[in-house]
């Protein structure tokens, strides 16, 4: 009898020739195998990133309305905004980070030997984080457009009246 190590996790064989029955070839895991260390290192970065906005924006917040605003040179209800606003995008960066971390558990669970359910997963996975990324392009370009037609007026406005 060969000599197992019994603690070790389960490895897919990624030499053996492609299943006809799932159509999940050792290449299509391959490939997403090596993406998921990127995967994860994205999200990972993300989710650090939402935690810091997190800690600057009830920091920034709290701090200008328990002082004022005078230690930052500022009105206190700019300072209690602009943490809203930090506030607001770490809830918006967490969603990504999450679907990001998502999609790395199903290519985790196809090099584990998911076949082709585990691969369907992977692309569900990854198909929900590039349609949501997609949904918040078009949001924050529409948000430039608004803001861009807001500054437009005000500078018309601004030269009509001087």
């Amino acid at each position: 009898m060969e000599n197992q190590n019994f603690y070790r996790p389960p490895q897919a064989d990624l030499t053996a020739a492609p299943s006809t029955a799932s159509g999940v070839t050792p290449r299509m895991i391959a490939l997403l195998s090596k993406t998921r260390p990127w995967v994860l290192l994205i999200a990972i970065m993300g989710f650090i990133a939402t935690g810091l906005m997190i800690v600057v924006g009830l920091g920034l917040a709290v701090m200008t309305a328990v002082t004022g605003g005078d230690n930052l040179g500022m009105a206190a209800g700019m300072g209690v905004g602009m943490g809203l606003v930090y506030l607001l995008i770490a809830v918006i960066y967490f969603f990504p980070c999450w679907f990001l971390m998502k999609y790395a558990g199903a290519i985790r669970k196809l090099v584990g030997g998911g076949g082709a359910v585990a691969m369907e997963e992977a692309l569900e996975r990854q198909y929900s984080f590039w349609r949501l990324i997609g949904v918040l392009t078009v949001v924050v370009m529409v948000i430039y457009a608004i803001i861009l037609i807001v500054v437009v007026i005000a500078a018309i406005a601004a030269s009509a009246g001087g």
